[in-house]
């Protein structure tokens, strides 16, 4: 069995199963990870156990991430009416949530902000029929033709699982990234460039993506 722990949920579940994140094994090539608490080599029988207890929900299809890509999936898995279910651990922090203004989507108000375009695409998912719920997903199993989404309060089980999970993963590099992302710090220079015109502009980076997001600002930036 492939077992995934997401360990950015960990704390969640440990807490109430009375376990503490010290240690992990790894066997079976890296397919099987084993949780083990603080008392002693005590494998995790008791969070097992707990996870059989959780409410059990049934779909055609689970959709890990409330964006745009799974927001745009639920609608079409629902309209062709499979039950479709997304879990979204937190809508407020995706790519599109957190951007100020969008002005090259076509066929939306150029003064549309990010948050509300994308509560237009959830609405319209769950209008549809998609079970839309607010969630942390911690673990999945995906061998076999079933597969199993776990999250704090319920466990999820379907024939087709989609990770939608954004861009949004990495960790700020400089003072002042989250504060500003989308209100003067970008990570596309071909979406928000032109927001720039003749504006002083830092890019932040040594790769090749970073120099040709520096060349193709050249085109707006005063420096």
């Amino acid at each position: 069995m492939l077992r995934i722990w997401v360990l950015g949920a960990l704390p969640l579940i440990c807490h109430g199963f009375g376990l503490m994140r010290t240690s992990f094994s790894v066997s079976n090539h890296g397919k099987q990870v084993c949780f083990r608490s603080s008392h002693g080599n005590q494998r995790s029988c008791r969070s097992r156990c707990a996870l059989r207890m959780m409410e059990e929900v049934e779909c055609d299809v689970l959709i890990v991430g409330g964006g745009p890509a799974g927001c745009t999936c639920a609608l079409y898995t629902s309209r062709a009416d499979l039950k479709t279910v997304v879990l979204d651990k937190n809508p407020a922090t995706g790519a599109l949530a957190i951007t100020h203004t969008i002005a090259n989507y076509p066929g939306v108000d150029s003064t549309i902000s990010g948050m509300a375009l994308l509560e237009m695409m959830q609405k319209q998912a769950v209008d549809y029929g998609t079970d839309y719920r607010r969630a942390q997903v911690f673990m999945l199993e995906i061998d076999g033709e079933t597969k199993s989404v776990y999250t704090p309060d319920a466990m999820f089980k379907a024939r087709t699982l989609v990770l939608a999970t954004g861009a949004m993963g990495r960790k700020p590099s400089f003072e002042g990234e989250e504060t500003y992302l989308g209100r003067g710090v970008s990570y596309c220079a071909t979406c928000d460039g032109a927001f720039y015109r003749d504006s002083e502009v830092a890019v932040v980076g040594v790769s090749q993506e970073a120099i040709e997001e520096a060349h193709f600002l050249t085109k707006f930036a005063s420096t």
